[in-house]
């Protein structure tokens, strides 16, 4: 999958667990995520952006995950498992692309993909 739009539709709701309101993203908390700030259109886009990709990250994390990355001129590689490694079943779900922010976003809807 390429980054752009769908990805990052994908990673909101699956991921982040965001649904889409009046243009904007609200979290189960019903606070605003992703929402312009100011009178530009702040849009939130994890598979192109580090600082959004941060949040999933950060949230994959919140969800019992570890994540390494290892990180080559353009080639990164995101590998996302589960923290407590002795867990039956545990799998790893690796992503590579060219660019951080797109190996976070791919790496982390399998995971969650996974969960299910």
């Amino acid at each position: 999958m390429k980054a752009g739009r769908e990805l990052d539709t994908k990673v909101a709701k699956e991921v982040m667990g965001w649904i889409k309101v009046d243009g904007g993203w609200v979290g189960k908390e019903h606070k605003l995520e992703g929402w312009p700030t100011s009178r530009s259109v702040i849009v939130w886009s994890p598979s192109t952006k580090i600082y959004h990709a941060w949040e999933v990250v950060e949230k994959i994390q919140e969800s019992g995950f570890g994540v390494r990355m290892n990180i080559k001129p353009k080639k990164v590689r995101v590998d996302i498992e589960p923290v407590d490694l002795f867990q039956d079943g545990w799998t790893s779900h690796r992503a590579v692309a060219e660019t951080a922010p797109l190996a976070i976003c791919l790496a982390a809807f399998k995971a969650m993909e996974a969960k299910k």
